[in-house]
């Protein structure tokens, strides 16, 4: 991860993302790329922002340019959440957007990709609630990738077995 973040970023060895205090105002970084995920079977992990109110967490194939914004072309997925004011989170793929209305900001965000089944899942990990899932043959090695546009600190969560609430999904 840390050869894909932006300087405004550090990445500890834990796979800690800490965007840097002196940035004050959003700075609309590159995504960091998690390692390369085998195209079968099923991956989970959590993701835990703290400080950013704005971020984008989701999965990407690999050849996306690195300038690329997430979401905008057709082989990223993401979760944007742009402000803890709204309660309504965004997804995003291929410039297309659909809304999700949260009823609580989810203190840990959980990410299920199952290539048996074709689904990209957001859940409130804290609450076991799926907030979207998204339907698509997955064809390709996909990355985990984050991206904080403001300060802030986000912890990644892997090597965990899977939730029984995704399990029932």
């Amino acid at each position: 991860m840390k050869e894909t973040a932006h300087p405004a970023l550090q990445v500890s060895p834990s796979g800690t993302i800490i965007c840097l205090p002196k940035e004050t105002q959003t700075i609309g970084i590159s995504p960091v790329l998690g390692e390369l995920l085998s195209s079968r079977g099923w991956h989970y992990w959590e993701v835990t922002v703290t400080g950013s109110e704005t971020y984008k967490i989701g999965i990407c194939y690999s050849g996306v340019p690195p300038d690329s914004t997430l979401g905008q072309n057709n082989s990223s997925w993401c979760l944007y959440c742009s402000s803890k004011t709204s309660l309504i989170y965004t997804v995003l793929h291929n410039s297309k957007m659909s809304d999700v209305i949260v009823t609580e900001h989810p203190a840990r965000i959980g990410i299920l990709l199952d290539y048996n089944t074709g689904r990209l899942l957001f859940f409130n990990a804290e609450r076991g609630q799926c907030l979207f899932a998204i339907r698509q043959k997955f064809t390709a090695s996909a990355h985990p990738v984050f991206g904080l546009e403001q300060p802030g600190i986000l912890q990644l969560h892997t090597g965990m077995e899977l939730p029984e609430f995704v399990k029932n999904s």
